[in-house]
């Protein structure tokens, strides 16, 4: 739980401090590494909520981020189930 806590406040701090093309990746490694991380929906609105549309290539939904975020988690968790882990 305190990986998952610390991932959040990295990701949270990330988009306050960094530009786009360095948060929007470590959004998305956040959302891959963590099990349903359903916390990076909300993180992904922060982002719209903050910056609006000023990110020119995903300007085409008011909330853009959040839709990819929530895209790739819709996908991700089929592809859970069907991949074992063995650590």
């Amino acid at each position: 739980m305190s990986r998952r806590l610390t991932g959040s406040l990295i990701v949270f701090l990330s988009i306050l401090i960094f530009p786009y093309w360095i948060y929007i990746p470590v959004l998305c490694v956040a959302v891959i590494v963590f099990p349903f991380f359903w916390e990076g929906i909300l993180l992904a609105m922060f982002i719209d909520f903050i910056y609006g549309s000023g990110i020119e290539s995903f300007s085409a939904l008011p909330f853009s981020v959040s839709f990819y975020i929530l895209i790739l988690l819709i996908l991700l968790v089929p592809l859970r189930t069907r991949i074992r882990s063995y650590v």
